[in-house]
């Protein structure tokens, strides 16, 4: 477990793309099954989901609400400048 390990850094942050996804099957119960466990990493880190289409959103946007309590800082965004801005960084010469 990444969290309780010494080379762990608590303060990490992440973006995961979704971005090429186009479909997949997952339940709803599924989804509420998995935001209910507890997160193994820091409540400290912050995580974004980049998903712009609106399936993928949605179904991450539900396990965002729901998993308030075991991973406070999840955030849903649809795109790499809404991410950005939820983990303060500042714009790249490459996003200019």
């Amino acid at each position: 477990m990444p969290a309780r390990t010494s080379t762990f850094d608590p303060s990490f942050s992440e973006i995961a793309d979704f971005s090429g996804v186009t479909g997949g099957i997952l339940s709803t119960s599924a989804v509420e099954e998995l935001s209910k466990r507890e997160s193994i990493l820091s409540t400290t880190s912050m995580h974004v989901a980049l998903a712009p289409q609106g399936h993928i959103f949605g179904v991450f946007r539900m396990a965002q609400v729901l998993a308030e309590q075991t991973r406070p800082n999840t955030v849903v965004v649809r795109t790499i400048d809404e991410a950005r801005e939820f983990l303060g960084l500042e714009k790249t010469d490459q996003d200019r």
